[in-house]
Parts: C-alpha cells; structure tokens; sequence
C-alpha cells in the first residue's frame, strides 16, 4: 500500500513526507504493528518472530540497548501517551483500538452503530490528518508532531480497507448470525456475540483475522508490481477531507460481507467458533479482494496527502 501511495504523492507532497517523516510510506507502514512490542511497562522488547519490519527504525539495535535508541524512545512514549486514554480492552493499550471498528455488514455502512466509537480507526485517521494541518489531535489521541502522525496514516490507511478491521460478524454461541443494533439485545448478549473482527473465528484451525492480514506477504514480486500499478490508477473519491475515512469505510463494510457471505459457523467451541467455507476457491477469493483493498488504500493514501498538501 505504501509503495503505491509514494507513487502517486505530487511533488509537494512528497517533499513534504520526506521532510517530515524521513522514510518512504512504504517503509513506515508498520512502524504501527511495532509499537505493538511495547509492553505495559513502556518498554520495547524484540520478537524474532515480528521484527523483520521494525529492523528500519532501530538501525544496529543488536548492538546496542533497544531502548537506548532514539525512535524506540519514540514507540515507548507513544504507547505511554495512548495507553490509559480511553476504555479499550482489558490488558490492552488504547492505542491498539484504532486500527479497527467492529461494524455488522448489515447495517451496510460506517456509522454510529455497535463496535464504533470515538477512538477507532475512522476517528484516528481523521485525529491525524487534524495534526498534518498544524490543529491539535482530539480526544482521546495523543499524537506528538507530524511525523507521528504521517506514521499512523501509513498504517491505519490500510487497516481502514482490510475487510476484518471495520466489518464484524455477531454470532449467537450455537454459530447463528445475531445483529446487536436491533431491538431486543441485552448488553451482556451484544458482547458475548462479538468475534473481533475475525479474531474469534478460526478456518482450517486459523485464526481468520490473520488469514486476512498475511495475504500480502504471500504474493510474488509479479503481483506486487501489478497492484502498485494498478493503484496509481484509481481516481479520486469526491467529499470533503474529514469526511473522506468514513465514505471509506463505508465501503469496507460492504466488502466485509462477501468475506463472511462464503462461511458457515459451527458453535462456539471455548472462545472461538469455527468456520467452514462454502465455495471451494475461498483463498483465491480472499487474496484477489485483498488485491483490489490495496489498491485501493494505496491510491487513497496518497489522495489525503495530496490534499493536504497540494
């Protein structure tokens, strides 16, 4: 998605990241995911299992203390800045709820419905472009300056277009589709029923959410190129800039129910429920709408960019 967005970037535009933010889109990208090594104690921990991406922010971190470096410092601080600030989820940071809102496909559209709310991805997008325009961030957000906010952009972007980040099925526990913002559901059975963006459901025994988000690591160098083509071509959407993550989303709901469409849920087993798909080309299906997402996000990216910065 960066790759595509530092592509299609007008020269100002792209003056403008280089200056500020010091790396190509491409690079930062998951400089958010990083920060997610950060423990409750503001501290970042190397995980040889995630640290390939994060190598490019911690130059020669084997030899020397991580925490000593100085964008390091700067993950502790925004983790420390964006953990308590809101009521998120037990024993997490409230920084890990923007990356996601959890919207049933079918209210058809982002919204003020059940699993959105003021510090998700939409709120955080719009939290960031706020600050690339010299105003401060709302609450709850704590974004320190602008190269902050172009690494939360880079990131939550993408997030904003893959289906599992806005669209969430609700599940009754005998695996039936239950929908929490009509009448007749209790709080208690609103929350039992969510499955977190896929995080609660499995195929093949994995975590669906993950199957999701891994896609583009699988795809070979012939494909990357065609999707980072393929991206610099979509046009702009029309609407004003604050109201631009939420058209988006919008979309990305609607997209989130072809994902759910071809499965079928057994009853909850434990914490999870596990899905079959019900058409035999399921991860073809996820890997070419993975694609158009990219592309999409890419393209989109850079729309804000250029607006930004015309």
């Amino acid at each position: 998605m960066g790759q595509i967005a530092d592509a299609s970037l007008n020269a100002n535009a792209q003056k403008q990241v280089t200056e500020i933010l010091g790396y190509s889109l491409g690079t930062a990208a998951p400089w958010l995911d990083c920060v997610k090594s950060v423990s409750a104690s503001f501290k970042y921990s190397i995980n040889p299992m995630y640290q390939k991406p994060c190598d490019a922010f911690m130059p020669g971190a084997e030899n020397s203390t991580v925490n000593d470096l100085p964008e390091v410092q700067r993950m502790d601080d925004y983790v420390k800045r964006n953990w308590s600030n809101c009521v998120g989820r037990p024993g997490k940071g409230c920084h890990e709820d923007y990356h996601f809102a959890d919207v049933d496909p079918v209210n058809t559209r982002y919204g003020d419905f059940y699993g959105t709310n003021e510090h998700d991805v939409v709120h955080a997008i719009n939290a960031a472009l706020l600050v690339l325009q010299d105003k401060p961030a709302p609450a709850p957000f704590s974004i320190k300056d602008k190269k902050e906010a172009l690494f939360l952009l880079a990131h939550l972007v993408g997030d904003l277009h893959q289906p599992l980040h806005v669209g969430a099925i609700y599940l009754s526990p005998a695996g039936e589709e239950v929908h929490p913002d009509q009448p007749g559901m209790s709080e208690e059975q609103k929350k039992a029923s969510e499955t977190a963006g896929g995080n609660s459901l499995t195929l093949d025994g994995k975590n669906l959410h993950s199957i999701w988000d891994q896609v583009p690591g699988t795809w070979p160098s012939a494909v990357r190129a065609a999707v980072v083509a393929k991206g610099g071509a979509i046009a702009k959407t029309p609407g004003r800039l604050e109201e631009l993550a939420a058209l988006w989303a919008s979309d990305t709901v609607a997209e989130s129910e072809k994902a759910f469409a071809r499965l079928k849920f057994d009853p909850q087993s434990g914490k999870n429920w596990p899905a079959t798909a019900t058409v035999e080309s399921y991860n073809k299906f996820v890997s070419d709408l993975a694609q158009t997402q990219i592309e999409k996000a890419g393209a989109r990216l850079a729309q804000l960019l250029n607006a930004v910065w015309p």
